[in-house]
């Protein structure tokens, strides 16, 4: 990372005092973009926003790293690659070393990272869902103002969906799913429309249904002014009778059945292949949007 050369190639913004110039072949590390993942981290004012929140129990006293260090080192790690494992691997990279550093000026020279023991401590420390999921969703509604420029948007699309995960081994709660023939977890997963930002997540069983357990998850993702999207797989009364319960708007596939396929017929008999048609129908209180293609 550092050379013997004088030629600075440019000055991190969150500290001045670490500089990266070209290197020599002696002086090098496969982690340099940890750097410049730290200062866009250091704008985000993510590391702030959950060290406020999360709870350290330890005596700050006897402490030698502190939480917001931690949690740099964590987050940067996942970035890079690298799995709380790995940690033994980066003890005294150079380029992990400065990205962890919280005070500003001159970084130690040999500074090494936290150890394996002590980040695992910390990911139990961390695990509360709430906060994790609110860091997340800040993230989210920076990146749509920025996008928006600076305004914010007067409606925004959730997208609610089931992503399968592969699992090998005989991994707590995965199990095998005939629709994807193969072993695997079954997450919920809410992003926005808009960005595709990941706003929040649920891990479940891999035998679960998409419509299984999903209720409360959409509605905790919702908020004013929202569309949840969803697809066929959330066909449910349950679901209809929540999001109707709690006054939000959505827009979902239905699965084809004979009623509809008997609505659709007068209007698929006047398409053709080349052209696009939309009517809107009702069915038998919901209100559908539908686009039909014609058959020869």
């Amino acid at each position: 990372m550092m050379a013997k050369s004088t030629e600075a190639l440019f000055v991190l913004p969150y500290n001045q005092s670490v500089r990266i110039e070209a290197a020599s072949n002696d002086h090098t590390t496969s982690d340099a973009a940890a750097l410049l993942i730290r200062s866009v981290i250091a704008r985000t004012g993510l590391i702030e926003f959950l060290t406020a929140r999360l709870y350290d129990p330890r005596n700050q006293h006897r402490i030698q790293y502190s939480l917001a260090q931690l949690l740099l080192q964590w987050l940067l790690q996942l970035i890079q690659g690298w799995g709380v494992l790995w940690t033994a691997q980066l003890h005294t990279d150079a380029a992990f070393g400065a990205s962890t550093s919280i005070k500003q000026g001159a970084v130690e020279a040999g500074r090494t990272l936290a150890s394996q023991p002590t980040l695992l401590r910390l990911l139990g420390k961390a695990d509360n869902p709430s906060h994790l999921e609110a860091a997340v969703q800040k993230l989210a509604i920076e990146h749509m103002l920025v996008r928006n420029g600076g305004r914010r948007c007067d409606e925004v699309v959730i997208d609610v969906d089931a992503m399968p995960m592969d699992a090998h081994g005989k991994q707590l709660g995965s199990a095998y799913h005939g629709h994807y023939k193969c072993t695997v977890f079954l997450p919920l997963i809410a992003s926005c429309g808009e960005t595709g930002d990941v706003l929040g997540t649920q891990l479940r069983p891999g035998n679960r249904r998409e419509v299984t357990d999903c209720e409360d998850f959409m509605v905790s993702m919702a908020a004013d002014r929202v569309i949840i999207r969803l697809d066929a797989g959330f066909n449910s009364g349950a679901v209809f009778t929540r999001l109707e319960t709690e006054g939000h708007h959505y827009v979902m596939r239905l699965r084809k059945n004979k009623v509809l396929e008997a609505l659709a017929t007068p209007y698929v008999e006047d398409c053709s292949y080349e052209t696009k048609t939309y009517f809107e129908l009702e069915y038998p209180t919901i209100f559908i949007s539908t686009q039909f293609f014609g058959i020869a």
